[in-house]
């Protein structure tokens, strides 16, 4: 089942999940695949539980709040179908060439109630998702929203320092 093995097999994603029987398979204990596994790949879905891991969909967190905790440079966040309750505030820092992803896994929507808030957030990338309420900016740079839908997006944003800049945010539909 490439579901149960597989990042996001959906969406071309062939990283192995923490609990991927091709993990140390290989003839001489190393990872069977394209890629070895790395610990940097988390997910939530709506019937999650905190308490886990949050390294495979089986041991996936249910709230975001959890799921956005210790992301840290060059990490993903795939959100399962459904619907997350509370929005979404965030406050990450990724590096140019390791954004962090907060990515929909899978074909289905992964709906936000009630918004996405970035404040002081550096290179995050927004993939496959969709808010019922706006989406603020406040002192951020290089975010990128890659096939979301957000409602009346307020991509007017503050520099670091507070002062009016150009637009950084590029939302890219497809």
């Amino acid at each position: 089942d490439p579901q149960a093995e597989f990042a996001d097999p959906d969406n071309h994603d062939y990283r192995l999940q923490a609990t991927s029987r091709f993990r140390g398979a290989a003839p001489e204990g190393s990872d069977r695949g394209a890629f070895p596994y790395k610990a940097n790949i988390f997910y939530v879905r709506p019937d999650g539980d905190d308490r886990s891991d949050g390294l495979s969909v089986k041991n996936a967190w249910k709230t975001l709040v959890r799921g956005v905790k210790d992301l840290r440079p060059g990490a993903t966040l795939y959100l399962l179908a459904g619907v997350y309750q509370g929005g979404l505030r965030l406050a990450l820092r990724g590096e140019a060439g390791k954004p962090i992803s907060i990515r929909g896994r899978g074909k289905s929507p992964v709906v936000i109630r009630g918004g996405v808030q970035a404040t002081d957030c550096r290179y995050v990338e927004f993939v496959r998702l969709q808010s019922d309420a706006i989406i603020s900016m406040a002192k951020a740079y290089g975010v990128v929203a890659r096939n979301c839908r957000f409602p009346g997006a307020d991509t007017t944003q503050d520099g670091p320092s507070g002062r009016p800049r150009p637009r950084e945010m590029r939302l890219a539909h497809g």
